[in-house]
């Protein structure tokens, strides 16, 4: 177990400053790639205390979840950050095409990993329920707390400076 553990530590770790690096890559700006990181470190907390209220435990079938989420939740932030940074004024980004199409990639994934919750294997479910609850907390943050953020670095555009 604690082998299992330490791998896991490791590959979190790795996985986290590979993805960090990637954005560093795509979106060159150290501001904007915290934007993307700062709502999967908020959505993970969530995740994990989410699991604790329903009394979901980590167990060695289900410890590979944050890692998924990370992997995930950078797609969906990075859309939208990519989205702002065209031009997209904060107060009209969530009225554009781009948060529907992030709402509706989470859900089709969320269903398909949780259709491993009605598995008869405990472990499978185990899995199912955690991906699912997690997917859901990272859909959140990033259609809630990623705006907010953005809002914060730039000023919204009066409809004046937009037209």
């Amino acid at each position: 177990g604690r082998t299992v553990v330490r791998a896991f530590i490791e590959a979190s770790l790795i996985s986290v400053a590979l993805i960090t690096l990637l954005l560093a890559l795509a979106l060159r700006n150290l501001i904007d790639v915290l934007m993307v990181l700062i709502p999967l470190a908020v959505a993970a907390a969530l995740a994990v205390a989410a699991m604790s209220a329903l009394g979901i435990p980590f167990s060695l079938a289900n410890i590979i979840v944050l890692p998924l989420i990370i992997g995930l939740g950078v797609a969906f932030g990075i859309y939208l950050v990519m989205r702002w940074r065209g031009g997209a004024a904060v107060n009209r980004l969530l009225h554009t095409s781009t948060p529907q199409a992030v709402f509706f990639s989470a859900l089709t994934t969320m269903s398909s990993f949780g259709s491993l919750a009605v598995a008869g294997d405990p472990g499978m479910s185990s899995l199912g329920k955690t991906l699912s609850l997690g997917l859901a907390c990272v859909l959140l943050s990033i259609l809630i707390l990623l705006p907010a953020l953005l809002m914060l670095r730039r000023p919204a555009l009066t409809d004046a400076a937009e037209a």
